[in-house]
C-alpha cells in the first residue's frame, strides 16, 4: 500500500500532464479542494513559464556573441531536407549551367 505522501505526489505529477480525475478533488473537500487545485495549477504555470522565458533569454544572450553566423546555411539545409522529405525536385544548378545568386 502506498503512503499518503507518495500517492499525493503521484497525483500532483499526473496533474502536470493533465491526467487526473476531478471527482477526487471534489470528494476531498467540495469548497477548498478546487481552490487549492486552481492555486497549484496557476503557480506551476507561472514557474514553468518563468523557466521557459529564462532559458530562451539565456540562449539569445549567448547567441549574440557568436562570431560565425551560420543562419543562412542552416536555413538552406533545413529547406533542402524538407523538400527531399516532401518529394519536391529541384535540378542541380551546376549541371544546367546556371549559378544561384
Amino acid at each position: 500500500m502506498m503512503s499518503k505522501r507518495l500517492s499525493k505526489t503521484l497525483f500532483l505529477a499526473s496533474v502536470l500532464i493533465f491526467s487526473f480525475v476531478a471527482d477526487e478533488i471534489l470528494q476531498s473537500n467540495p469548497y477548498v479542494g478546487p481552490v487549492y487545485f486552481t492555486a497549484f495549477m496557476i503557480c506551476i504555470f507561472i514557474i514553468l513559464m518563468n523557466f521557459l522565458v529564462t532559458i530562451i533569454c539565456d540562449a539569445i544572450a549567448v547567441g549574440a556573441f557568436i562570431e560565425h553566423d551560420h543562419d543562412q546555411e542552416l536555413v538552406e539545409y533545413v529547406w533542402t531536407s524538407l523538400k527531399e522529405i516532401i518529394g519536391v525536385y529541384s535540378p542541380p544548378w551546376h549541371f544546367l549551367g546556371l549559378w544561384r545568386t
